[in-house]
């Protein structure tokens, strides 16, 4: 066996990002960048008003004005102040040249002609040109992946295509005589299918798209054949089960049939621990441990990373965070690197989720992180260190 951490290497060292892609940045939410977003011009573009008020000089302590002009946003100003003069103007809206201060509307008193002045404050209330954002400025680096507000920047810089990583296409099979389909009862010695559906969530979420899913019973020909026969272009190839050493555990000879050189056969990780990667050229693919449970840790701990990288993410999941363990922990020293279900505390600490082993699907409902346990490490205490990554 070796450990999460080599194994992860290996997976990094053998993943390349694909090639980006042009889209619109309507299409782009939740895609990784990459080329960085520049600005084009400073943002505001000009000194403008943060107030409904009146803009006025500097230098000006009058207590009573006369209205030289009314700007509205979009105006272009073309009143020069004098004292005593002001210019009514409202919030967005160009602030004259020679102004430098406004006067917000409820600290003054006015009428069709005249303002005055009823307090003064010790701030301008102008945004001024380019505090936002100033031309040639990097607003947004490669490698993140774009939220809304990312969106909202890149529109404002007049970005109406952006390049982004291509979404890695994944074909997954299913393989186990016992599986069923979900709207099917189960007979006897069957179980329905819960893994495709957890793979599919899970690779659409990590901004992955599935281009088949199929099943296979396990019988090594079923499998190949099954992988043989779809003819579109794939870049990764998830088998669920099989990954083991058993006489029905065909995932690793399936993979050496198709002509897929295998890195690895075991991880010292729990649950998790029989998970194959392999590559044929650009191509990788995972044997993934059949219980539910297992498929959910190394698909974080692995999968999700690799298709990270293919997005071009930087850097690529899972993002470990240090807290402090809510309660008692004793859960019994393992050989293995361990992953359990927990959940964050509104104090930020995290509490245990009770769980039986790597086919106890139900613990992982009201899970919203993994911690990591070491390896041989003895049960916890309340206020430990601790790491863990949200899910």
């Amino acid at each position: 066996m070796i450990s999460v951490d080599e194994a992860r290497r290996i997976i990094t060292g053998k993943t390349s990002a694909l090639d980006p892609e042009m889209v619109s940045f309507e299409q782009s939410l939740g895609r990784a960048l990459r080329e960085a977003v520049i600005a084009d011009t400073d943002q505001p573009p000009f000194d403008r008003s943060a107030m409904d008020g009146y803009a006025i000089r500097t230098d000006d302590s009058s207590e009573s004005f006369k209205i030289a002009a009314v700007v509205q946003a979009g105006d272009v100003p073309t009143v020069s102040l004098r004292i005593g003069e002001c210019a009514r103007i409202f919030t967005g809206a160009q602030i004259p040249e020679n102004s430098g201060v406004v006067i917000r509307q409820e600290d003054t008193t006015s009428d069709s002609q005249t303002m005055r002045v009823t307090a003064r404050l010790p701030v301008t209330h102008i945004r001024k040109r380019g505090e936002d954002m100033k031309a040639g400025e990097i607003l947004i680096t490669p490698g993140k992946r774009l939220s809304p507000v990312d969106l909202s920047v890149i529109a404002g810089v007049g970005h109406t295509r952006v390049r982004v990583g291509r979404r890695p296409r994944v074909f997954h099979l299913s393989s186990g005589n016992e599986l069923v389909s979900p709207d099917r009862t189960p007979g006897p010695g069957q179980i329905r299918d819960s893994n495709s559906i957890l793979i599919r969530s899970l690779v659409e979420q990590a901004g992955a798209e599935i281009a088949s899913e199929l099943h296979a019973g396990d019988h090594p020909e079923e499998m190949i054949n099954a992988i043989r026969g779809f003819a579109s272009p794939y870049d990764v190839l998830l088998i669920s089960g099989g990954a083991s050493v058993g006489d029905f555990d065909y995932t690793a000879s399936t993979l050496e049939h198709l002509g897929y050189d295998i890195h690895f056969r075991q991880v010292s990780v729990r649950p998790g621990k029989p998970l194959i990667f392999a590559t044929n050229g650009a191509q990788i693919a995972f044997g993934l441990p059949g219980n539910p449970v297992s498929h959910f840790v190394t698909f974080h701990l692995f999968v999700r990373p690799a298709l990270e990288t293919m997005l071009g993410r930087s850097p690529p999941g899972p993002e470990f965070r240090s807290t402090h363990l809510a309660c008692d922990f004793p859960e019994p020293s393992n050989p293995r690197e361990t992953y359990a279900p927990a959940r964050v505390l509104t104090d930020g600490t995290v509490e245990p989720i009770t769980w039986q082993s790597s086919g106890h699907l139900a613990s992982l409902v009201p899970a919203t992180c993994l911690l990591r346990i070491p390896a041989n490490t003895v049960p916890m205490k309340k206020g430990n260190p601790i790491q863990v990554f949200t899910v």
